[in-house]
């Protein structure tokens, strides 16, 4: 009975510590994404923006059926995740890597290529300028 205790407040630590450490996690989001809130790009048919809060990357990774959420990619530093819209619908997922500005990957429905696949990464590549110019902004604060 005293192990099963014991066992149950390390449990409650270590529950404690994910709890804090995803509260500062999202914390340091909300700092990050402040440059991006008003990102957008559209073709008139596929619209990206970036997830703009840890909710967003919850919806997205259950609407998408991928890891974006449960990986954490709003903790990764360096990197910009946005949301491919083909007429509203959620339609791929993108990685951006803000050092040298590439796609690291653009995911569909369960990782795979979506039907705008091609589209989507040529509208993204085409307007990585932009995230260039919002990268140099000075923090806002």
């Amino acid at each position: 009975q005293r192990l099963n205790r014991q066992a149950l407040l390390d449990q409650r630590r270590r529950e404690a510590m994910r709890a804090m450490s995803d509260k500062q996690a999202k914390e340091r989001f909300a700092k990050f994404i402040k440059k991006f809130l008003d990102f957008c790009i559209t073709d008139g048919k596929v619209t990206i923006q970036p997830l703009k809060s840890v909710d967003e990357f919850k919806k997205e990774g259950e609407l998408m059926h991928h890891c974006v959420f449960v990986n954490g990619y709003y903790k990764k530093p360096d990197c910009l995740i946005l949301s491919a819209q083909v007429d509203g619908a959620h339609t791929e997922t993108i990685e951006v890597d803000l050092r040298n500005f590439s796609i690291v990957q653009s995911r569909g429905v369960c990782n795979q290529p979506s039907a705008y696949h091609t589209e989507i990464v040529n509208l993204m590549s085409e307007n990585m300028n932009k995230i260039k110019t919002l990268m140099k902004r000075k923090e806002v604060a």
